[in-house]
């Protein structure tokens, strides 16, 4: 099986403040944005990061959301995690949380 990391999300309540750091110090630009009445909800940046953003009281910030693995058998992957405790979030069956935490994306492969 082909197994790849496509992305790394994090949460934050400074996602302008990580845009400006990403892009100063990585050269990264954002590549897809979500925006509501607060401003930045969500972004994507070039370098296979994703922001989220959290209130304002949330603390720690910034930490760690989830991995996103693109794999050449999402459905078999799911079957291995649930034989792991894992369960699938109400996102998708692909949103898969294991016993311990973390948070796994599946993503079908992509050459």
């Amino acid at each position: 099986m082909n197994c790849k990391l496509d992305h790394v999300a994090i949460t934050s309540n400074k996602v302008d403040e990580l845009i400006d750091l990403f892009s100063y110090v990585f050269n990264s630009q954002v590549t897809k944005e979500v925006k509501d009445e607060e401003g930045i909800k969500q972004c994507w940046l070039s370098i296979g990061l994703q922001i989220n953003r959290i209130s304002e009281e949330a603390k720690p910030s910034p930490f760690f959301d989830h991995i996103a693995l693109q794999v050449s058998d999402v459905d078999d992957c799911i079957k291995r995690s649930y034989d792991r405790g894992a369960i699938s979030l109400e996102k998708g069956k692909n949103w898969i949380l294991y016993p311990f935490g973390l948070c796994i994306e599946l993503l079908p492969w992509e050459e």
